[in-house]
């Protein structure tokens, strides 16, 4: 019975990600014509459905932990979580709006490939980093269970899960053809940036071991840089 409910909870979640997705973008750009959209879409369901299946038999915890619905303790990570919600929302309007209705930029098939090139390997990063860690809460959250994962992308940075997701919010409106969509993807990645360097600060007060962790794999997001 368990079982039956979380498939049909995860059913349920992909069909209001399908409706939400498409509300967003179809809407404000006024057509169903927008193939750039549908394979947008397309790309979403065919990473979304396997990935939740292996993540049920390989790594249940996580997309518990990733399903749940948690208010932020700290007020920093409220105001960010408020922030890119908006803006996120905001950018998904304006790309319909600039690249289908009104066309206020038009980006080449070169920079419409990157992008689409972008979201892919966001994708292939994220499952990458799925498969290394159960630890992956929505918001920035230390409990007893919190163990230091130092294998996979994790060896690499010690935030690899906001490098993909930064690289994904830069690939969407490129991919999609908006370049003042764009600029709104860069706000987020500025916020991102914000959060990362206090989610650190947090993890060295609160987090046994991190700081051990942190001489080893020296870079937060971009290796010899930061």
């Amino acid at each position: 019975m368990a079982k039956k409910k979380s498939e049909g909870n995860i059913v349920i979640k992909l069909l209001l990600f399908v409706l939400v997705v498409l509300a967003l973008l179809l809407i404000p750009a006024g057509t169903l014509y927008w193939p750039e959209a549908w394979l947008y879409l397309l790309i979403n369901l065919l990473y979304f459905i396997p990935t939740v299946f292996y993540l049920r038999k390989k790594n249940p915890e996580l997309i518990r932990r990733r399903g749940k619905f948690i208010v932020p303790e700290r007020g920093w990570d409220m105001v960010f979580t408020i922030a890119v919600t908006f803006i996120f929302v905001a950018m998904f309007v304006i790309t319909g709006l600039d690249a289908v209705r009104f066309g206020w930029s038009v980006l080449s098939i070169e920079l419409k490939t990157l992008g689409f090139i972008g979201l892919i390997f966001s994708f292939i990063l994220i499952f990458l980093i799925f498969r290394e860690s159960a630890f992956l809460f929505r918001i920035v959250k230390v409990d007893k269970s919190h163990k230091i994962v130092t294998t996979g992308p994790y060896s690499v940075v010690r935030h690899p899960m906001y490098v993909a997701v930064m690289i994904q919010f830069s690939s969407i409106p490129l991919a999609l053809g908006s370049l003042y969509a764009f600029f709104l993807a860069l706000v987020i990645d500025i916020f991102i940036v914000i959060r990362t360097y206090l989610e650190d600060k947090t993890l060295h007060r609160e987090l046994k071991g991190y700081k051990k962790y942190a001489k080893k794999t020296r870079y937060r997001l971009l290796p010899g840089v930061w």
